[in-house]
């Protein structure tokens, strides 16, 4: 079913755990605004409960908004904890997807007079700046919080009066977060959050900190920004408030902003719980690094989440290549795969081996811009990307020179480069080179499926690999490796594809179809069979196939049908289980009677999941009849196998014509037994073309045509 909007699918429900072990809690019970915060009045009044702060109006702030809670000052020493934690609630709406949702903080001010307090215009006064640790989470698809040092969601807070700024805050941002489920958006409810700062014995204080939409037991949560930080200056031990921000800008129906249980003390360091997870299909597609090749960005004509493409009337000049944004960063998860899956489209003819490339990667290429229009674009450039780049070959094309290493190869991994450019940096490195299947296939228009799997091993390891395939199994290709090279990619935020030009081209789009993300707990390296073939004997019809890569292989089963019937199961080869090596099999179906057979491969995992192969096609002639069959492979390069059949001993003769009919090769021409009877030719002295082979026994000539390409 196509989607409009984002699929979503359950997640486990997770709840916010705040500390296993608190000391005793105070309820924070003096509230008002700060100096960089009065766009709602302070809505607290004698009869508040403790704990609870509240400010709001009929409409969102149109300016910043703050309110702050003060407490006795807690110190911690070495090895203690200090731990704020309560509810905020989002009342009459959301923020939508504003750059300001939402900032929060836990610092110390000194010299501090609370005015005005149970009034609309409480405020906090003092001469000093703060000191402490500021949150910033992200709503919807917005920028993460930046300023000076760059972007994140936990910062420093030195010395400044404006605890909420990110540029004049003074400090600096110590870890980054993006929010889960992905583009989730701050809506309307009761969020649970909780922050601890803990004096570690090397001299730096570790800040955590949480914030996690409440939902009903079953249900999904809608909204997780955690994370875990290290200050490595120590910049306090001290804590007297805990403040909460509100910015200028939102244009939703919230009227009001309230936290309550606000508590602090001294405790352990609050849980971190794990981050949600929502399927998706990929949305963010723009041109990157403004690489068009003198084509223009093809947005679906249907705006269908998950597709996109870049073409033009004519083959493309240069190389063209787009991007499709995850949203942010998504990191590794701990026991489970990332997953992509989609279809490469090429319109007007194929690639050229190392004229496609694509992969997964995590780098800024800048603001997405324009979506949806044929203008999509990055507005940054293609290069400081870490990730997996897939080059897959075609025809008889060598691969590409990887800086790093020098040693060549069809897949590997870039390290703070350009996405597409394997030479673009001596970080790069390759991994395989691995080639595509039946040998020296070629890559023609059409439709080709993909998946990239990705996994953690532990602290230094991945496991990575990637399968395409042409619908019509003309062509493929798999990549499978353990990569621990240092340093190793942990997070993802783009998929990315470019063709390159080349003389002769003729296609005209690259399109990708259905991209989609996923995680999964098994990871899925399917069995790589590289080629399937079936000839006749005088023991009957002969199967064997290869595989190049295998994973929870149990076998084989395999079936046979005719033109009139439905495949049954004529018996079952075991498999090798678990391997990266290539592995070759065969079966023989025993004195068949003579006519038109259909085999194919049912490969069995060790769970019990299956896949079919192709299925390949087989004349068994009658024992007395004269016959001469195709030469298999067809084409080939050089050799191939001729077979025909006898019914009585005969002179037989057996050439080799080129196009214009000339005998260029006498491959028998002597008397033979009756029977079936295989010759094997080699066309090594042979140029590149069509030819001709021909049978002459007693009065039955047959020829047929052959093609050898080098």
């Amino acid at each position: 079913m196509k989607r409009f909007i984002f699929a979503l699918v359950a997640v486990i429900t997770l709840f916010l755990s705040v500390s296993a072990t608190l000391q005793a809690q105070t309820l924070v019970d003096d509230w008002g605004n700060t100096v960089r915060g009065k766009g709602w009045p302070i809505l607290n009044r004698m009869d508040t409960p403790a704990g609870t702060g509240i400010m709001g109006a009929a409409a969102p702030p149109p300016s910043w908004a703050t309110i702050r809670g003060q407490f006795d000052t807690i110190t911690i020493a070495v090895g203690e904890t200090f731990v704020a934690s309560g509810q905020m609630e989002y009342v009459g709406g959301g923020t939508g997807p504003s750059y300001v949702p939402l900032r929060y903080a836990v610092t110390f001010q000194d010299s501090t007079t609370l005015n005005y307090q149970y009034t609309d215009t409480a405020s906090w006064v003092s001469s000093k700046g703060h000191y402490g640790y500021q949150i910033t989470p992200r709503s919807g698809g917005s920028d993460l919080a930046n300023g000076n040092g760059g972007s994140g969601t936990l910062w420093t807070v030195v010395g400044a009066q404006g605890w909420n700024s990110t540029y004049t805050n003074n400090g600096k941002p110590l870890v980054a977060v993006y929010q889960a489920p992905r583009l989730a958006e701050i809506t309307q409810g009761v969020y649970d959050w909780a922050i601890s700062v803990t004096a570690l014995g090397d001299g730096t204080n570790e800040i955590r900190f949480s914030l996690v939409k409440q939902h009903a037991v079953g249900q999904p949560t809608e909204y997780w920004t955690c994370g875990v930080g290290i200050d490595s200056a120590r910049i306090t031990t001290k804590f007297n408030g805990v403040a909460f921000g509100v910015g200028d800008g939102i244009t939703t129906t919230l009227t009001q902003f309230k936290v309550t249980n606000v508590t602090v003390g001294k405790g352990s360091p609050i849980d971190i719980p794990a981050a949600p997870w929502a399927d998706f299909y990929v949305d963010q597609w723009g041109v990157v690094g403004g690489k068009t090749g003198g084509w223009k960005f093809m947005p679906d004509p249907f705006l269908l989440i998950g597709n996109a493409g870049i073409g033009g009337a004519a083959p493309n000049t240069d190389i063209a290549a787009i991007r499709g944004g995850l949203g942010g960063s998504i990191p590794l998860p701990v026991g489970k795969v990332l997953k992509f899956t989609g279809k490469i489209v090429l319109e007007g003819g194929g690639f050229e081996g190392g004229a496609l490339r694509f992969g997964i990667f995590d780098g800024n290429a800048g603001a997405f811009q324009n979506k949806d229009t044929d203008s999509a674009r990055w507005a940054g450039s293609e290069g400081g990307n870490k990730g997996y780049l897939f080059i897959p070959p075609a025809g008889t094309s060598s691969n590409p020179t990887w800086a790093g290493t020098a040693a060549t190869g069809s897949w590997g991994g870039v390290i703070s480069s350009v996405w597409y450019g394997p030479d673009s940096s001596a970080s790069n490195y390759p991994m395989g080179t691995q080639v595509q299947s039946p040998a020296n296939a070629v890559a023609g228009a059409g439709t080709y499926d993909f998946t990239i799997e990705v996994r953690t091993l532990g602290a230094g390891t991945n496991e990575i690999g990637c399968t395409l395939e042409k619908d019509d199994h003309s062509y493929a290709v798999t990549w499978n490796d353990i990569d621990t090279h240092s340093p190793l990619t942990k997070s993802f935020n783009c998929f990315a594809i470019g063709l390159g030009s080349w003389v002769g081209s003729t296609t005209t789009a690259l399109k990708v179809l259905d991209v989609y993300v996923s995680q999964t707990t098994e990871y899925t390296l399917p069995v790589e069979l590289t080629s399937f073939a079936a000839s006749v004997s005088d023991l009957g019809v002969n199967l064997s196939w290869t595989t190049g890569a295998e994973k929870n292989n149990y076998g084989f089963e395999v079936q046979k049908k005719t033109s009139n019937s439905s495949y049954s199961t004529i018996g079952f080869v075991k498999g090798h289980g678990t391997t990266t090596e290539k592995s070759s099999y065969s079966f023989t179906d025993k004195n068949p009677e003579a006519g038109k057979y259909f085999y194919r491969l049912k490969q069995v995992d060790l769970n019990g999941q299956f896949n079919y192969s192709k299925e390949v096609e087989i004349d068994v002639k009658p024992a007395y009849q004269f016959a001469l069959d195709q030469n298999y492979p067809n084409p080939f390069n050089p050799t191939t196998t001729i077979s025909f059949t006898l019914p009585e001993k005969s002179m037989a003769k057996l050439v080799i014509l080129n196009a214009i009919g000339e005998e260029v090769a006498v491959l028998l021409n002597e008397e033979q037994e009756a029977g079936y009877h295989k010759i094997n030719f080699n066309g090594l002295n042979l140029t590149s073309g069509v030819y001709f082979y021909k049978l002459i026994a007693k009065d039955f000539t047959s020829v047929k045509k052959l093609m050898l390409v080098k």
